[in-house]
């Protein structure tokens, strides 16, 4: 296969992962993590197929050079674009990330703030099982002997 139709294989593959991250964006926006995570496993292997293809052109710098002028600047193009898209993202995948980690985090705090206290002694000798309304509690004990 000749430097050109590499060229124009590669960026098909970038096409199409442009368009996958262009819907990818569109879900996080919506916030659709079923759809999300249906595309996982076509993202990754179209992105290792692009990448794949990709080096291969830039490991043959002396092949690039006689490359159709026309295709070197698609790929200058293309590559442009698949940055964009990409920066675009990673910015939305970290919204979503730092978003459900706060909600996790509230779930959390809630969670233990209402696990009920075993109680422990304070330092003047007086049970306290950690509830805010403290109301001095009376010792009983029950012998069974009587």
């Amino acid at each position: 296969m000749d430097i050109n139709d590499r060229i124009t294989d590669t960026l098909a593959l970038a096409e199409r992962l442009i368009k996958l991250l262009d819907q990818e964006n569109d879900l996080l926006k919506s916030d659709d993590t079923t759809a999300l995570a249906e595309m996982v496993g076509e993202k990754t292997n179209l992105a290792m197929a692009f990448e794949k293809a990709y080096k291969a052109i830039e490991d043959n710098q002396e092949e690039l050079k006689e490359a159709d002028e026309g295709l070197r600047e698609d790929m200058r193009d293309i590559a442009e674009r698949l940055s964009e898209v990409m920066v675009e993202n990673g910015k939305l995948l970290n919204v979503a990330i730092d978003a459900r980690q706060t909600v996790l985090n509230l779930f959390r705090e809630a969670a233990q703030q209402g696990a009920p206290n075993t109680g422990a002694y304070s330092a003047s000798g007086v049970v306290d099982d950690g509830r805010v309304d403290k109301k001095k509690r009376a010792s009983v004990a029950f012998d069974q002997s009587l």
